[in-house]
Formats: structure tokens, C-alpha cells, sequence
């Protein structure tokens, strides 16, 4: 079998937000999704992340971050 080869891909960075409430309290929240270079540092990509939460009027419910790999022979 042939060694796995590892190709980068662009990744995501999503910045959910909550928008509202359900009448039973659970958060109704939605995503603003952005690629991100593979060669971008984890404190650069959160400190856009902020920024970016910063020209919003709603609350950041979480960041997220998805890194995505190619592995193919």
C-alpha cells in the first residue's frame, strides 16, 4: 500500500451567533463563514474572528475553526 500523501485545503472559520431565543430557552443562532488560508496563525484567525464580531450586533455564541486535509496516495 502507498504512503498517504496530505494536501492542505482551505480552511473555515465560523463565527455563530445568536440571534434569539426558542420558546424553550435554546439559542437560535446562525453562521457567518469566511475561508482561511492554511498558513494562517490560530491567534491571527481569532483576532479577525473579534473583529469581525465587533461590526455585529449580536452576541458571539462561538468561534470555530475547521481544518481540512486532503489525503489521497
Amino acid at each position: 500500500m502507498p504512503p498517504v500523501v496530505v494536501v492542505e485545503q482551505p480552511n473555515r472559520l465560523r463565527i455563530r451567533l445568536q440571534v434569539g431565543e426558542r420558546e424553550n430557552g435554546s439559542p437560535i443562532i446562525e453562521s457567518l463563514s469566511y475561508r482561511v488560508k492554511e498558513d494562517a496563525s490560530h491567534q491571527d484567525i481569532y483576532d479577525v474572528a473579534l473583529a469581525i464580531a465587533g461590526l455585529v450586533s449580536m452576541p458571539v455564541h462561538d468561534i470555530r475553526l475547521t481544518e481540512d486535509k486532503l489525503l489521497t496516495e
